[in-house]
């Protein structure tokens, strides 16, 4: 990113998120639901790996905005449950 490279792919980020919606299915999550996890998922991480770059070599902020965002990813979960 420092680069402003286009087309920047991370190397297993698919795969696992492929991995994830698999293992939700098994577990007897309706594949819709499963793929709006999983497309939440990416989004959410995407929006985060981008406003972080801004301050990665700060640790202390790198730490808190993590969980903040995991914070954040857990409401959004939370909000698109159904019912």
């Amino acid at each position: 990113m420092d680069r402003a490279v286009d087309g920047l792919v991370r190397e297993t980020f698919l795969s696992s998120l492929d991995l994830g919606r698999q293992a939700l299915t098994i577990l007897g999550i309706d594949a819709e639901a499963a793929s709006r996890a999983v497309d939440l998922f990416r989004d959410h991480d995407e929006r985060t790996l981008a406003a972080t770059h801004a301050f990665y070599r700060d640790e202390a902020r790198l730490i808190q905005s993590t969980r903040d965002a995991a914070d954040e990813l857990a409401s959004l979960f939370e909000a698109d449950k159904p019912g």
